[in-house]
């Protein structure tokens, strides 16, 4: 991680997730947990309704760093475009 020493954030596309069991959910809580850790906060943008009632009964959702957004564009917008630059380099 040192190489990305000024990433603040990281965003899941869920755009082409449609379903999500268990096994995936505790690795996004273990995920999210550690990325914590290293102050870094985990974002999810583009969640479809299957999925999202899935994320609302697990404890990923009250344990969560980062945010939901509806678009992966709102997230970029909210998050400065200029950190995605930077790590796109």
């Amino acid at each position: 991680m040192s190489q990305y020493a000024d990433l603040e954030h990281v965003v899941i596309n869920c755009s082409s997730i449609s379903a999500i069991d268990l096994s995936a959910l505790e690795m996004l809580e273990d995920l999210n947990a550690e990325l914590n850790k290293l102050n870094i906060k985990l974002n999810f943008s583009e969640i479809k309704g299957p999925v999202m009632d899935k994320l609302q009964h697990s404890k990923l959702l009250k344990h969560l760093s980062g945010k939901i957004y509806l678009s992966n564009f709102q997230a970029m917008q909210e998050l400065s475009p200029e950190v995605f630059l930077r790590s796109m380099r």
